[in-house]
């Protein structure tokens, strides 16, 4: 980067160096990947889940001649939201205490209430023929941390689309600009979901829930069957799930697979329509199965010995050709247990530990892959512990998407920046995205709980957000225009050398280039500091507002420095759909 009279800070897409003595050590909500060489502003995410105040409960008045309940400034943002009513003395005529209701919005201070989906879908409100006696209360119903998002791919409108499981085995689907209660279901602890043949599978301790069919939700005929299948060995925390390339359902419960495939056109009502195996694989029985994955025929299963992940020093990786009786000789690794793996290009990626790192398989071999450096986060003075669950992990444009979270309980240290970071095949490494509140880990610990990707411009993001009081639990989903702004986008080079001794260079220019001229609210500004426990000062920025529509300029400013590391911060304009394109900045001397 540093060059004889000059430093020239370019190719972006290197991505972040495995320390801060290489060329970046950052890049956050920056598009390096679009077009090579250029920086672009990543789209920002966010957020489709109700706001934590209306958990609280909200008194209401109730009109039995429109339907409509009153709520001052009630929160909710869309048509959808679950909830429950309560009165000190006696509902409104058509309102149960301890039901689940569905909001129809009508406006800020109004709404109306749906009593199922199907009601919910066609807006279609509760009679309400009385408007009852005392205060009248409302509560939205809690969405806790979402552990996995499945899509139904047989559904063409956008509503019903989209189910996730939260840490109380809550069932919750995608409606208008929110998500709602898919009531009926065993609580439990969040352990699994999956959609096979038109039907959700619910997977619970030692019990398999189905809801469906899928395709009637709309018409109001999909219901649960409770207790449908048992597991044999009913894992109190994992039951990881997939559908195979034969298009079997298999699912982890401990150190067994189960699978179930289709006989006859599926019905769980009907045992002659499809198999049933809850041992269709058994590992040895200090093994829980945390995680899967497919590798050609094989399928590809994720381990820890112990209680809970941390227990032992043991991370095996089994393969099973799904015919034969038992597994293969495992491919292991000396970490307290394998948290996610995932499948890209005839090789398995898979996460071990709690110290970031990555590794890869070709089912044979394995080698250490990348390791999220200690220097990005600043854990080389602490011991917090840096994880990817199970379902944070998807592959998006040939990449590796991955939710890195801190998952130590009860710690009073930060870790930052956490996020979504991509890795290319190559080992390259970028913060793609921080979640919708603006928390990177700085202000309390992010916890990332699922991933999921309908295609690279929709991307669901479910995660505990410890900054808030209490936590928030909520799903993010990319803006399909709208990208980050106020100062959310930045690179941080390296900390460079400038001088062969102690002796501090005057450099007297900085020169910052973009691919197209910049337009209003856009700015790209440099700064710079001496040493990483500094403060930043600005040298200064080619904006719009200052500069007009100009694709660079030279900033005459001298700096005396031995060792340097830069800023550069782009910025757009509030809700804006564009991006200032950098190049490149130049500093000579």
């Amino acid at each position: 980067m540093a060059s004889r009279g000059s430093i020239e800070i370019k190719d972006f897409q290197k991505g972040i160096s495995d320390s801060y003595l290489g060329d970046f050590a950052e890049i956050r909500n920056i598009d390096v990947y679009s077009t090579a060489g250029v920086a672009l502003i990543n789209k920002k995410m966010a957020k489709t889940t109700p706001e934590p105040s209306t958990y609280s409960a909200q008194t209401f008045t109730a009109d039995a001649g429109t339907d409509q309940l009153t709520i001052s400034s009630h929160g909710f943002i869309s048509s959808g939201h679950a909830v429950t009513v309560s009165s000190t003395g006696t509902l409104p005529t058509g309102l149960s205490a301890s039901t689940t209701y569905y909001v129809i919005f009508i406006d800020q201070n109004t709404i109306k209430l749906a009593s199922s989906l199907s009601n919910l879908n066609s807006l279609t409100p509760i009679n309400i023929t009385s408007a009852g006696t005392g205060t009248h209360s409302i509560t939205g119903i809690e969405m806790k941390k979402v552990l996995k998002i499945v899509r139904n791919p047989k559904r063409s409108s956008a509503n019903f689309e989209f189910f996730a499981v939260d840490a109380l085995q809550n069932i919750w689907t995608n409606f208008s600009q929110t998500w709602t209660l898919v009531d009926g279901n065993t609580a439990g602890q969040g352990q699994g979901i999956e959609i096979w043949k038109d039907y959700l599978f619910s997977f619970i301790n030692s019990t398999i829930e189905v809801f469906g069919p899928l395709s009637s939700i709309t018409a109001g005929t999909a219901a649960w069957t409770t207790s449908w299948k048992s597991f044999n060995t009913g894992d109190a925390l994992y039951h990881p799930s997939l559908i195979g390339q034969d298009d079997i359902l298999y699912v982890g419960d401990g150190f067994n697979i189960m699978s179930l495939s289709e006989v006859t056109t599926f019905d769980p009502a009907s045992a002659g329509t499809y198999s049933f195996n809850n041992n269709a694989l058994d590992l040895p029985s200090q093994y829980r199965i945390k995680c899967l994955a497919e590798l050609g025929k094989n399928l590809v299963m994720g381990t820890f010995v112990g209680s809970n992940e941390g227990t032992t020093n043991i991370a095996d990786l089994f393969f099973w050709d799904r015919i034969s009786d038992s597994f293969e000789f495992p491919i292991q690794v000396k970490e307290e247990g394998i948290n996610a793996i995932i499948s890209v290009e005839n090789l398995i990626y898979f996460f071990a530990g709690f110290d970031g790192n990555v590794y890869v398989t070709n089912g044979v071999s394995v080698d250490l892959f990348k390791k999220i450096p200690d220097s990005l986060l600043d854990r080389q003075q602490t011991t917090e512990q840096i994880e990817v669950l199970p379902n944070a992990i998807i592959k998006v444009n040939g990449r590796i998407y991955f939710g890195l979270s801190n998952e130590q309980a009860g710690s009073s240290e930060t870790l930052s920046p956490l996020g979504i970071y991509s890795l290319t095949p190559d080992g390259r490494l970028t913060l793609e995205h921080t979640i919708s509140g603006g928390n990177d880990g700085s202000s309390g610990s992010v916890s990332f709980g699922a991933l999921y990707s309908k295609s690279s411009k929709t991307i669901y993001a479910a995660y505990l957000d410890a900054s808030q009081t209490p936590s928030e639990s909520a799903i993010d989903l990319i803006e399909t225009s709208k990208r980050y702004d106020e100062s959310e986008a930045q690179i941080l080079t390296g900390l460079i050398h400038v001088s062969d001794n102690a002796e501090e260079v005057t450099l007297e220019q900085t020169e910052i280039y973009l691919s197209k001229n910049i337009s209003s609210g856009q700015s790209v500004t440099v700064s710079y500091r001496k040493n990483l426990s500094d403060s930043f000062t600005e040298i200064g920025s080619i904006s719009f507002s200052n500069d007009g529509a100009t694709s660079k300029k030279t900033i005459r400013k001298s700096i005396k420095v031995s060792e340097i590391q830069f800023k550069i911060v782009l910025d757009t304009g509030l809700d804006a759909t564009d991006t200032p394109e950098l190049t490149r900045v130049v500093l000579r001397k």
